[in-house]
């Protein structure tokens, strides 16, 4: 399968570094980080980085589950040992601000491509709740929690959904809300579901890009907020990251 995994790669399985960061829209430098170098460009864009010393493999996914997951589980023949989302999701939860942080705990499955996970394929995967591993999961919420609040944002916990439409969630949202969820994106559970699959460590960083709850929803966000979010993630997640992989 190494053959299948380089193809999906782009690259030698032995260019994939222990940490990874698996990111569907944020390029590095839009998350901080300085020293990065090109490893390969084709169905994904992987970048070698280094965060305090270490190499961490940083690899663009672009939008949507199903190119996440086949990306994940080509890290089975990688050296791959952990890995962090860092993405955009919106909110569904009132007292959650444009630029906030969430740590989910959790994440719901609403995509199609973690039905393709499953050793039944006939299985529907609608609503199940695939829950970070505890001991990644505390060690990046406390650190999130200590660089946003030195930057005056916040970063909450709570519980996921990823669906598989921007466009059709609008008509289902109420039942996707009725799910248990705080956030909401398109990737997230299909990432941590793959990466349970492999064996993966795996966490989860959202900054919130856009609130339904609070009539800020994605196509119409004030400008002013939306470059709020874009610097408050590049001054938060740098020291995010150099104690996430030391």
């Amino acid at each position: 399968m190494s053959v299948l995994s380089e193809f999906i790669l782009g690259c030698r399985t032995d260019q994939i570094r222990e940490n990874v960061i698996i990111a569907p829209c944020w390029y590095p430098e839009s998350v901080g980080i300085v020293s990065f170098s090109l490893v390969s460009e084709s169905l994904c864009t992987i970048w070698d980085c280094e965060i305090n010393g270490k190499q961490v493999s940083y690899i663009l996914t672009g939008v949507g589950a199903c190119k996440c997951a086949d990306l994940i589980m080509a890290l089975q023949e990688t050296r791959a040992e952990r890995l962090l989302f860092l993405g955009s999701a919106g909110a569904l939860d009132s007292s959650v601000s444009i630029g906030d942080f969430i740590v989910p705990e959790s994440m719901i499955c609403a995509e199609g491509a973690s039905r393709f996970l499953q050793k039944n394929i006939s299985d529907d995967t609608f609503g199940m709740r695939i829950p970070v591993s505890q001991s990644v999961y505390e060690k990046l919420s406390a650190l999130c929690r200590i660089s946003a609040g030195e930057r005056g944002v916040r970063c909450m916990e709570g519980v996921g959904v990823s669906v598989e439409s921007i466009y059709s969630q609008y008509e289902h949202m109420e039942e996707i809300k009725s799910l248990g969820c705080n956030c909401i994106d398109m990737e997230a559970s299909a990432f941590l579901y793959a990466a349970q699959k492999i064996g993966l460590d795996a966490a989860i960083c959202f900054c919130i890009s856009d609130n339904e709850e609070t009539g800020e929803p994605l196509m119409s966000v004030d400008p002013q907020k939306t470059d709020f979010r874009k610097r408050i993630r590049k001054l938060v997640l740098p020291d995010v990251l150099k104690e996430f992989f030391a």
